[in-house]
């Protein structure tokens, strides 16, 4: 993947500020697709979980039904849920196809390729990457500011003179016999000054002045700009986080309700609406669960893009730990 990545990014760029300009949106980009085509496969999963449950469940009532063990309700009931699953399987199945197909053009890699994927867990400290920020767009502002800077000292330098020097040793004598040749030096030094300029000289001081206490706001709001972004995607990695880890426990929670229920209704003292709810609950929550994580990764290349630490590199090296 990650080498498709850097194709992807490399491939056509013609000089280095194209690639620092596209590279970290085209790094966001495919990581927002790739946790989309993972969580909608994930989600088919669960989807064919629930399908195989409830397809063992209408085997079930319609062998109590012949035994006349149960009412025809319990074999209506199953039917219904059984053709409410399958309809929620095609839909996810779509969107499967669609994520999948989204994330093939993005990177290159064929679909049949990509039918293996999961969601790493992309461990980072937020702190970490919030004090290591070097934001490519406030690099560039501060690089702005001093260029304005030094363009305003030299501005500034027309009010002094121009010195120049010069130098020549020079021999004098006549006729060619060399003993009445003389040398000796001149020296020289000139200095130049303006002494009317029509305000021409004042004028492109105070434009000098005025570009750089631009570039120096410029500056300032990049920097708040860039502060800003870090901090939102903090908070959206930490919420996904507790998300995550808040549906882990449900998902846990429901598949033992499941378990439960599946029990009481083998042994004769469980209710089937009951069974067939806490299995649609389990499917909530598992589907719920995928997207809270897939939305945890692209929190957490948002954040270090954010922070301007995303590079192949930095994805590559996190995606290993994550193994």
């Amino acid at each position: 993947m990650i080498e498709h990545l850097r194709k992807l990014v490399y491939d056509g760029a013609t000089n280095l500020s194209t690639v620092e300009a596209t590279a970290d949106a085209t790094i966001a980009l495919t990581a927002a697709a790739f946790a989309d085509a993972v969580a909608a496969r994930e989600t088919l999963e669960a989807h064919d979980l629930r399908l195989r449950a409830l397809e063992a469940e209408r085997e079930r009532v319609a062998r109590a039904l012949d035994e006349g063990a149960v009412p025809g309700v319990d074999a209506m009931r199953a039917d219904a849920a059984l053709a409410s699953a399958r309809a929620d399987r095609v839909a996810a199945a779509a969107l499967v196809d669609v994520t999948t197909g989204d994330l093939a053009r993005l990177t290159g890699i064929p679909e049949d390729r990509l039918d293996r994927l999961a969601v790493p867990s992309l461990e980072l400290d937020p702190e970490t990457v919030a004090d290591s920020a070097s934001s490519p767009a406030v690099e560039e502002a501060r690089w702005q500011a001093r260029a304005a800077g030094a363009a305003t000292d030299a501005a500034r330098a027309a009010w002094w003179p121009e010195v120049s020097t010069r130098g020549a040793w020079i021999e004098r004598g006549a006729g060619a016999d060399g003993d009445t040749y003389s040398g000796e030096w001149q020296i020289g030094l000139r200095l130049d000054w303006e002494v009317f300029t029509g305000g021409a000289r004042t004028a492109a001081i105070a434009r000098a002045e005025a570009e750089h206490v631009q570039a120096e706001e410029r500056l300032a709001q990049v920097e708040l700009d860039r502060d800003a972004a870090i901090d939102r995607a903090r908070a959206d990695l930490a919420r996904t986080r507790a998300r995550s880890a808040a549906l882990a426990d449900a998902v846990a929670a429901r598949t033992e309700v499941a378990r439960v229920e599946r029990l009481s209704l083998d042994v004769g003292a469980g209710i089937q609406s009951e069974w067939l709810d806490a299995v649609a609950d389990l499917l909530d929550a598992r589907a719920a669960l995928v997207r809270s994580r897939a939305e945890a990764l692209v929190a957490g290349v948002e954040l270090a893009r954010a922070a301007g630490i995303l590079d192949l590199e930095w994805l590559a090296n996190r995606l290993e730990e994550a193994r």
